[in-house]
């Protein structure tokens, strides 16, 4: 059988409406259920779990998501060990009045003052969960810095219209790893959702909301490739040579694309899963979904989709 078109998957089903949680029988109980176990997905699973509730975190395919594909840069500041540690002095207040001025208003104020005024807890929340960081400068300004730096301006920070309205002072914290800092990243957060007891399942994809008819969501029906069988192997080694391939091979890179939807669609069962306290949709962007490209970022509609297949607007298009 030839695989099909790769965005067949994009399509996902309207809720699933039933009268009460004991109307349909449930493969699967959980507290909270998180779908997508990229850096947003792990963290909201490690959070909820340290706050008591039994915890299940789903992944279409290995888990890390594009988090795990990307560069590991984390922004922060405000006045970060790091930050210190290299001689730089910065605060709070001195990292809002430049974000404010760079976001142009798409973040509100409050939003903004926020992410800055917790910007050193949320990294040393990082910390606690193993993911490493470092105060080796960056000497010069760059886009990435080699494996020598793990801190530098990832930004217009050293722009005079910027440096007029805030002290200038690196933000850009890489994950310590050699390479693309993101596996760092992902292999840290996963190994602390695994030694919290954080139940994973992955190769296991949501394609619909369960709903009372008040609208309160109480589970999702996913479909999971059997664990451990043959086709599970298989569909795993893909994602895995895809991860390698996707930047310098797009052709073989959308082979694997279309096998792994081909395996999704003849070797998967289908399981309810009931969330009791509630489900957080953490299932990535919409770079491989193209017609949603084309509607909400049509100037990158040439370009080549990077970053995870899962980033097809399932989530966004569940919630």
């Amino acid at each position: 059988m030839k695989p099909q078109d790769p965005n067949w998957h994009s399509e996902i089903e309207s809720s699933m409406v039933i009268a009460s949680p004991d109307a349909i029988r449930w493969d699967i109980e959980t507290d909270v259920l998180v779908v997508g176990a990229g850096c947003a997905g792990a963290s909201a699973a490690l959070e909820a779990k340290a706050h008591g509730a039994k915890v299940l975190l789903l992944d279409r395919y290995i888990g890390g998501g594009a988090s795990a594909l990307s560069g590991g840069i984390m922004y922060y500041g405000g006045g970060t060990k790091y930050q210190k540690q290299a001689g730089y002095n910065d605060t709070p207040d001195n990292m809002y009045n430049y974000l404010k001025l760079e976001t142009c208003g798409v973040v509100s104020d409050s939003t903004l003052k926020k992410f800055c005024d917790e910007s050193v807890q949320n990294l040393e929340w990082l910390e606690q969960h193993g993911v490493g960081f470092e105060a080796s400068m960056s000497p010069v300004k760059t886009f990435y810095p080699i494996n020598k730096y793990f801190l530098y301006y990832s930004g217009n920070e050293l722009v005079k219209e910027y440096k007029d309205v805030a002290e200038s002072a690196p933000r850009g914290h890489r994950v310590k790893w050699n390479g693309f800092s993101g596996a760092g990243l992902m292999k840290a957060l996963l190994k602390s959702c695994d030694d919290f007891h954080v139940d994973v399942m992955t190769q296991s994809r949501v394609t619909q909301l369960v709903q009372d008819g008040n609208g309160n969501v109480l589970g999702v029906k996913m479909l999971q490739i059997a664990p451990e069988s043959k086709a599970a192997k298989r569909f795993a080694l893909y994602y895995q040579v895809f991860s390698k391939v996707r930047m310098y091979f797009p052709p073989l890179a959308n082979w694997l694309r279309k096998n792994m939807n081909l395996i999704e669609q003849e070797q998967t069962v289908t399981r309810l899963v009931r969330a009791k306290k509630g489900v957080v949709l953490s299932a990535g962007g919409f770079v491989f979904n193209r017609a949603m490209i084309k509607h909400h970022a049509p100037k990158y509609a040439p370009g080549a989709p990077l970053g995870s297949p899962g980033c097809n607007g399932n989530g966004i298009r569940l919630g």
